[in-house]
């Protein structure tokens, strides 16, 4: 199976079927994010093995709120992205993105 360097989420993951793919990702050398609702025996052994666990209950509008919380600031919502000018300096360009959401640049 080929390998990414960017992770895989798989939401439900601390058991069942979430937690054998995860353990397969992870035996191929992909990384993987997994979230859960409920600390699971399973989670110990992906967290051996090098998974991010992620405390999280994606079934319900609040609970998706309760997990991106940290990136609402107090006066607003982040962008998520942010256009630029060809002719805006470097640093100005590191400022802007750093207050992105995303923190990426659209390609132009």
């Amino acid at each position: 199976m080929p390998s990414s360097a960017a992770p895989i989420l798989i939401t439900g993951g601390a058991q069942r079927i979430g937690l054998h793919c995860a353990l397969r990702l992870l035996e191929s050398g992909q990384p993987v994010i997994v979230s859960y609702r409920s600390e699971r025996e399973g989670l110990a052994e992906l967290r051996e093995r090098g998974a991010i666990t992620l405390a999280a209950d994606f079934s319900s509008e609040a609970g998706l709120s309760m997990c991106f919380a940290p990136i609402i600031k107090v006066n607003g919502i982040r962008p998520a992205l942010i256009q630029l000018n060809p002719d805006d300096s470097d640093e100005y360009r590191a400022n802007r993105l750093s207050e992105s959401a995303l923190g990426i640049e659209p390609e132009a």
